[in-house]
């Protein structure tokens, strides 16, 4: 089985708040366990954490003005690409079909558990943003906010259009889709749009799965696949 690749996504941007008297607030960064080592994965996110611990570091000696929206590689951040590829456009954003939307307000617990199984199933972490945004003076505490998730191996994007597109309000919504119909949704093209599958509430993401793969929509069968991923052993 060909194994999850961390990637993360970072857009220039601030943070916009969501709350509901259900979901969790993502105003207050909680402080956020440290991972000591999880399945066949410990190197890939130890190299991940040496990137971001020296990205950390480049951005308290004043090598970071901003971000723009960029695709860092797989082996962690490169303040130094990051710093070089400043002016470029900004590029568009990957589609992914299974989507958990989160904040960094959610506790730190249950959002790791997330990482994790967004990690093995391919799934990707979608952020409003992070409070203070990405610019320079605020940098290192964003790092040390997403630290705990990216060295699951996670996958992370800061992409407020999509929690508009998908009308998110609470945290964690977990939504199945596929590529057009993805692009649908970003468009607003509410019949293409509503073909997706979207579960809200303080659960697992395999909760979520088992229920999706035993109904009768068209994406039960993806459904099922990603669960597979989750539940098998090497």
């Amino acid at each position: 089985m060909k194994k999850p690749v961390m990637k993360i996504i970072f857009l220039y941007l601030v943070l916009f708040a969501a709350t509901t008297s259900a979901g969790y607030a993502a105003d207050k960064p909680p402080t956020l366990p440290e991972i000591n080592g999880y399945g066949d994965d410990a190197v890939a996110r130890q190299k991940s954490s040496q990137a971001i611990d020296a990205a950390s570091q480049a951005a308290r000696n004043g090598s970071v003005r901003a971000f723009p929206k960029i695709k860092v590689p797989s082996f962690g951040v490169d303040i130094g690409q990051i710093a070089a590829r400043y002016n470029q456009t900004a590029q568009k954003p990957e589609d992914d079909n299974l989507m958990i939307f989160v904040t960094l307000g959610m506790p730190g617990k249950a959002l790791i558990n997330l990482a994790r199984q967004a990690a093995r199933t391919r799934a990707v972490l979608v952020l409003r943003g992070v409070e203070g945004g990405l610019a320079k003076g605020n940098w290192p505490r964003a790092m040390e906010a997403l630290k705990p998730i990216a060295e699951t191996g996670a996958s992370i994007i800061i992409h407020p259009d999509l929690f508009r597109a998908y009308k998110v309000v609470q945290a964690p919504t977990f939504v199945l889709t596929t590529g057009r119909q993805g692009e649908a949704c970003l468009n607003n093209l509410r019949k293409e749009c509503s073909q997706s599958l979207r579960a809200t509430g303080d659960v697992t993401l395999d909760y979520v799965l088992e229920r999706w793969a035993q109904g009768g929509s068209p994406l039960a069968a993806e459904a099922r696949s990603r669960l597979a991923m989750l539940e098998y052993r090497p």
